[in-house]
């Protein structure tokens, strides 16, 4: 009643209603005599084209067709929807004609958002495992050169009584090292990337710490680096043990 009410004696309203044939927010005359898709017009923003669409969109009319709601956060966002919720409880026992259909636009937009982001991570997810398992079929690679180039050295070992077990702990150890190595480099390069986002997003939209990497986050990475680095190193130091002493050191 009270948005009724000052809706009707709004200064533009009462204007339109002294003017049935100018639209007095543009200027021109009516050329249609209106109806509920001249309503919905006018309230989508295109502009209603009859004197009597006008009315309704300017609110002088007391039938209104919707009422848009402005929690101040989503606690009375909520509040709002269960006070909605046990209305229409009631009125489908008693009216249905009473009952209020409603939209959460809210709900809607984080429920597009959410299928947004989930695509965006799937996306993204499909990517990384790419990355992951070139790169490890990369570190294999460069671990193997590493076991030819050190071939002398593995035979010298083996001579000295070295299992063969023990040359490929050598090459699992180091690559082992280079996975904590660059999983902390790779974290502290996270973390440096963080401030700057944050503080260029605190200066655009006001809102602090949207890129934020916990402490269990970062372990889990360290550790995910050393363990594929791991894994990469696995036949590199399976072959590198399986090379003869004798053999090993005739090699140059």
């Amino acid at each position: 009643e009270l948005v009724l009410e000052k809706n009707k004696n709004s200064t533009v309203a009462i204007a339109q209603y002294n003017s049935p044939t100018i639209n007095v927010t543009t200027g021109t005359e009516f050329k249609s005599s209106g109806g509920i898709g001249d309503i919905i017009g006018g309230l989508l923003g295109g502009g209603a084209t009859s004197y009597e669409g006008m009315l309704e969109t300017l609110g002088y009319t007391q039938t209104p067709t919707s009422i848009t709601i402005y929690p101040t956060s989503v606690e009375n966002k909520n509040n709002v929807i269960r006070v909605l919720d046990s209305w229409n409880t009631v009125k489908e026992v008693e009216d249905e004609t009473l009952v209020v259909d409603y939209i959460d636009m809210s709900s809607v937009m984080t429920t597009l958002l959410s299928s947004l982001v989930e695509v965006v991570t799937a996306v993204l997810m499909a990517f990384s495992i790419t990355s992951l398992v070139i790169s490890s079929i990369m570190i294999a690679i460069i671990i193997y050169a590493s076991v030819i180039e050190r071939t002398k050295e593995i035979g010298v070992l083996r001579s000295l009584g070295a299992r063969k077990k023990d040359v490929g702990r050598i090459f699992q150890a180091e690559a082992i090292l280079i996975g904590v190595i660059s999983g902390v480099i790779a974290i502290i390069a996270a973390i440096l990337i963080d401030l700057i986002i944050n503080a260029i997003l605190l200066n655009v939209l006001g809102v602090n710490n949207i890129a934020v990497l916990d402490v269990p986050t970062a372990i889990f990475l360290i550790l995910l680096s050393a363990g594929l680095l791991l894994i990469a190193s696995l036949i590199p130091a399976k072959i590198a043990s399986k090379k003869e002493p004798a053999v090993a050191l005739r090699t140059e």
